[in-house]
């Protein structure tokens, strides 16, 4: 796991944010290519563009 990814997985856990397995992918198990290529394996089900705005809105607030 990358260093960015090591700091979504603590500011989820920080926010006590819970990812049910079966529902999709926690946003730090993703990375960004994956985010910008919906075509791959699961990226075509109703969740994933909310797991890459998560993603996205995590980041941005890793920023700040």
């Amino acid at each position: 796991m990358n260093t960015l990814n090591k700091r979504i997985k603590a500011l989820c856990e920080q926010k006590g944010l819970k990812f049910r397995p079966w529902e999709y992918p926690p946003p730090w198990e993703i990375t960004d290519a994956d985010a910008e290529n919906p075509h791959l394996s699961l990226r075509g089900d109703k969740w994933w563009p909310k797991l890459v705005a998560l993603r996205a809105a995590l980041k941005a607030e890793l920023k700040q």
